[in-house]
């Protein structure tokens, strides 16, 4: 049935099934002979009174209550006070939700994530918003800081927002990116 409902229903692009513990699958319509990825959008007002096109893939994290995600925007930027001259580190970035409206406010901005649909949205954010001070990486936090420290890479804001389980791992790695603010 969904198989018949993408094909012959143009209003559908894709339908995308989920169960706890599994991947998303996507059943999607095809395009000139290759299925275009889905990818899932909205529109996030920042503090300056721009908006900020975000996408991330079927089956991405993203903050589920925009309302609250732009109050967490607002708290984040005023709680930076970035001047343009610093460099960001956002050690869970996810699509970008935060490294890039931070990078808009900076002098440059890198995020790292393990999950690698999670940077291939942040980069495609990037450039659909045409922030182009920003590097993402798929890597874990700890794995990226400690490639971090190992260079003297040095940054003066390094963003923590992590899942559930901490990052207890990286913050003896924080003293030595010179970072003066932890947020």
């Amino acid at each position: 049935l969904a198989d018949q409902l993408v094909s012959e229903h143009i209003s559908f692009k894709a339908i995308i099934f989920t169960s706890p513990g599994n991947q998303p699958e996507i059943l999607a319509r095809e395009k000139q002979g290759v299925f275009s990825a889905v990818q899932l959008g909205f529109d996030q007002p920042l503090p300056d009174g721009e908006t900020m096109r975000l996408q991330f893939e079927a089956g991405g994290f993203c903050q589920v209550n925009q309302e609250q995600n732009t109050v967490l925007i607002n708290y984040l930027l005023d709680w930076a006070a970035l001047s343009g001259k610093e460099r960001v580190l956002d050690l869970f970035c996810g699509m970008g939700n935060f490294t890039l409206p931070l990078a808009r406010k900076a002098e440059s901005a890198t995020g790292l994530d393990l999950k690698r649909s999670s940077i291939r949205s942040a980069r495609k954010n990037g450039e659909i918003n045409h922030i182009l001070n920003c590097k993402f990486s798929q890597e874990t936090a700890l794995q990226g800081i400690k490639k971090i420290v190992a260079v003297g890479e040095k940054f003066d804001l390094v963003l923590l927002d992590p899942p559930r389980q901490g990052c207890a791992d990286v913050i003896p790695y924080l003293p030595e990116t010179g970072a003066r603010t932890v947020i």
